[in-house]
């Protein structure tokens, strides 16, 4: 019952935070974290209202899921290049990085680059299927460490994809440049930052097979998982392990619950 409630009351948090007219800002945000956790701190320091407290800590952290979830992409139909056109492209990454294969898929809103005043008007997504980041003797990043707000120059031949809404088109290339760090929502931003702390100090610790499925446990970070792991645990019934769902959500409520009772 009380992982349900747990589960009713993060859900709830989601539907509001999508039924807001605006995102808010991340002042905004701050302010509704810092005071959710004030009132559960309150309430298990007095030993009185702490369910009621923990659940609407689970609403609030639903409701800045919903808001920090929700990125407005822009209008894809801009100045878009040509079908298999050589391009260089320079982008702000969207969301988290996705395995794909032995490639990571990266989702840019690519922009004018700030040297170039010939294309102004460029604004669109792309995805972009890389290997590693280019090397860099001033790169302060792992060749894998790919993390969302961060910006990305990128070379190769564009494939327009017209049957898409997501994206306009796909780049594949060897590698990418870090061009610039942090441009996205400063708190999610924060958060992939520690993601990544915790996901490469579980690699350095472990060997690379038990160090990257910790990493995909613990933080979802499956950028690191070897095709080899992938397979093995597609093969036997268990990758749903790895998708963060309702229930991992639940169960983490629940422990919350069962420590505050």
């Amino acid at each position: 019952m009380k992982l349900l409630k747990a589960a009713i009351a993060f859900t709830l948090g989601i539907a509001l935070g999508r039924m807001l007219v605006a995102p808010p800002s991340t002042t905004e945000m701050i302010v509704v974290a810092v005071a959710g956790a004030m009132i559960v701190f309150t309430a298990l320091f007095a030993k009185r209202f702490a369910v009621p407290a923990v659940l609407m800590a689970l609403l609030l952290l639903g409701l800045l899921r919903a808001a920090v979830g929700t990125d407005d992409l822009p209008v894809p139909w801009g100045n878009i290049p040509r079908n298999e056109e050589r391009v260089s492209l320079r982008g702000v990454l969207l969301s988290d990085p996705v395995p794909a294969g032995e490639r990571i898929r990266l989702r840019l809103d690519v922009q004018p680059d700030e040297t170039d005043t010939s294309n102004e008007s460029l604004n669109f997504v792309v995805d972009v299927y890389t290997d590693r980041l280019h090397d860099s003797s001033d790169s302060q990043r792992r060749s894998a460490d790919f993390r969302y707000g961060d910006v990305y120059r990128v070379s190769g031949r564009f494939i327009l994809t017209t049957d898409r809404d997501d994206v306009v088109g796909i780049v594949s290339t060897s590698s990418v440049e870090l061009v610039r760090f942090g441009e996205g929502n400063p708190l999610r931003s924060f958060i992939a930052d520690i993601r990544a702390t915790i996901s490469h100090t579980l690699t350095d610790s472990l060997d690379s097979k038990s160090g990257s499925l910790a990493a995909a446990l613990l933080v979802g970070d499956r950028t690191k998982l070897q095709p080899e792991t992938i397979d093995n645990l597609r093969a036997s019934g268990l990758s749903h392990v790895l998708a963060i769902s309702g229930l991992h959500i639940a169960m983490i409520g629940g422990v919350a619950i069962a420590v505050s009772v």
